[in-house]
């Protein structure tokens, strides 16, 4: 923050991961992935190559959603060289890889140092030698849809869109019933009876459901279908008048909430002080079931398109102006 504006956040809107496919040499082998993963220090990615934008994430469902638990583990080089002794590689025989990557800004302009700090990680195990290869996203997509890059670095959701219903399974589904598009070739029985006793829950039994996504993530960190890395907040920028900024659980920033004047001081607004009005009445909140979001209010996602640049007018007036910037 700064005198003359405010900075205001709210839950992560994207997380970054590296895909690994595993029909394919040498991400075939368990502990080669394993290894990767104890190689990788999440925290220096974040506060390095970020500066704090981005926050370090141990688990496929980000922080601050219900459901979350950080089961992938930090840093240890001893046990990411042991793991890959295991495997059969040694300084003596490094094991070389290819991580692909996006370089044409899709997500930041910084996923080339991104890209590289990643490879100085996994190289400071002695075994890993990293090759580099960025691509435009038109030929990435293509080509990852193709299953031709083994290993590559990508987000999750599409820059500027939220996930698409407020449910820890929002950030899990893709990656685990749609693995031929994401090239993982994932399969594990074990994780679909996991995701099969999940359907079947009722979305009202939270406790079974938060304990199932437990088990999830458990195994997630033993497979890993997608290493994941780092989270992004959803974020506005305010002028110091602008008050009751709320950004909800989808990202999504609540044009009709906002107030000059009064509201919480500043953050993840949870009650409106002025209008009284309590999360549960702003819409906020996860249901914990595969259901779709029904705020009480309209959203940038939910009303037609010119009463959004309606909104946005509003919003962004020269007493009442607020800014939204990108997930990074």
């Amino acid at each position: 923050d700064t005198p003359d504006y405010r900075v205001w956040t709210g839950p992560a809107s994207f997380k970054s991961h590296l895909i690994f496919v595993h029909d394919k040499a040498p991400w075939d082998v368990p502990q080669v992935r394993q290894a990767a993963a104890y190689a990788i220090d999440r925290q220096l990615l974040a506060d390095q190559i970020f500066q704090g934008i981005r926050t370090p994430l141990y688990s496929p469902i980000p922080n601050g959603v219900p459901g979350h638990a950080p089961t992938q583990p930090e840093r240890d080089l001893d046990e990411a060289r042991r793991l890959l002794a295991f495997a059969g590689y040694t300084p003596e025989r490094p094991l070389p890889i290819t991580i692909w990557y996006i370089n044409d800004g899709r997500y930041t302009n910084l996923e080339q140092a991104y890209a590289n700090a990643i490879k100085l990680q996994l190289e400071e195990t002695g075994v890993f030698q990293v090759t580099l290869q960025g691509a435009a996203w038109e030929t990435f997509r293509n080509e990852k849809a193709a299953c031709n890059y083994p290993a590559y670095l990508m987000g999750w959701p599409a820059p500027n869109q939220p996930v698409s219903y407020a449910d820890a399974m929002s950030w899990l589904y893709y990656f685990l019933r749609r693995t031929d598009t994401v090239c993982s070739n994932y399969q594990n029985p074990a994780m679909e009876a996991l995701l099969t006793e999940m359907e079947a829950l009722d979305p009202l039994q939270v406790d079974l459901r938060l304990a199932k996504y437990g088990e999830i993530q458990t195994l997630w960190a033993a497979d890993l279908p997608a290493l994941d890395l780092t989270q992004s907040p959803r974020m506005a920028v305010a002028l110091p008048a602008v008050k009751s900024v709320l950004i909800d659980d989808l990202g999504l920033l609540h044009y009709e909430a906002l107030t000059k004047g009064g509201g919480e001081k500043g953050g993840r607004r949870t009650k409106d002080e002025g209008s009284g009005k309590s999360k549960e009445e702003w819409g906020k909140g996860y249901c914990l079931g595969f259901c779709w979001r029904r705020a009480r209010g309209p959203t940038m996602r939910s009303v037609p398109s010119k009463r959004r640049l309606m909104l946005g007018r509003k919003a962004h007036s020269t007493t009442n102006r607020v800014a939204m910037p990108a997930a990074v």
